[in-house]
């Protein structure tokens, strides 16, 4: 089964077929375990409340030194109406967007997802109590720097979350960077109505060009393959024609330059 996942948007942009060609399971390492806890605290913070999230804290986990210095309400400030770990699909095959419901753990499947469709989870959805727009918060950790302006995994959730709410208004992207000491940088981007709509072509247009490349892989035609940087993370690099067969029997020569 494949969906197109708003956290590998960036990769199935540059790269297609990469939706749907065999996937290996990747080790699960110490900074992503890290990464996992960081999250799962926020997300408690959340639900019952930081003094009572950090009683239930175990004395040693990974990340645990960077949880303890954690400054959470740097990323709560000015926020009301608080819902952490939303899952959503967007149908686009029928243009309707659900909420699948909170903390299930990415088991989009179980929660009612079909293949293709384009799902996620929102670290954190709220109302801005300064201009009452809409917030949608990517908590991010680990050394890479992530711009809420660029960021298609977040340009894909916010117009999930107002499709699926009947939200109509603009929706403010936030990216909020957790440092190994606790503190906490964040950098905004608003997104208008207007934008929204144009996001929504974008992304129905790479679910078609995925779906297109699907039925050419099915038939052992040319592929809209592309090499980059994504390459080095990507599940299925053991299975990809550009790495492992003839280029020539593979790669189409008039594919566009991802910009």
């Amino acid at each position: 089964m494949s969906f197109l996942s708003a956290s590998n948007l960036s990769r199935i942009i540059t790269c297609p077929p990469s939706a749907f060609l065999p996937k290996e399971k990747q080790n699960f390492s110490r900074n992503a375990a890290k990464g996992t806890n960081i999250h799962a605290f926020v997300n408690r913070c959340i639900e019952l409340g930081e003094d009572n999230a950090r009683q239930e804290l175990p004395a040693r986990m990974n990340g645990k030194a960077v949880i303890d210095r954690l400054q959470v309400p740097e990323i709560l400030k000015d926020l009301s109406d608080i819902r952490s770990e939303v899952a959503l699909r967007w149908d686009a095959e029928n243009d309707v967007c659900y909420v699948l419901g909170g903390n299930i753990g990415r088991n989009y499947y179980k929660a009612g997802a079909k293949d293709y469709d384009i799902v996620g989870s929102v670290d954190i959805i709220a109302t801005n109590n300064l201009t009452g727009n809409l917030v949608v918060i990517d908590v991010k950790t680990g050394m890479q720097v992530v711009e809420a302006i660029t960021s298609e995994q977040l340009q894909a959730l916010a117009f999930m979350v107002a499709r699926s709410m009947g939200y109509s208004g603009s929706v403010e992207t936030r990216i909020s960077k957790v440092n190994e000491d606790g503190t906490v940088n964040s950098n905004f981007h608003t997104i208008t109505p207007e934008e929204l709509s144009i996001l929504e072509l974008k992304f129905k247009g790479l679910r078609n060009k995925v779906l297109d490349n699907l039925n050419r892989y099915k038939t052992n035609e040319p592929l809209d393959l592309r090499e980059s940087d994504h390459c080095k993370w990507c599940a299925c690099a053991k299975h990809c024609p550009l790495k492992n067969a003839e280029p020539c029997l593979y790669i189409r020569e008039d594919v566009e330059e991802t910009k």
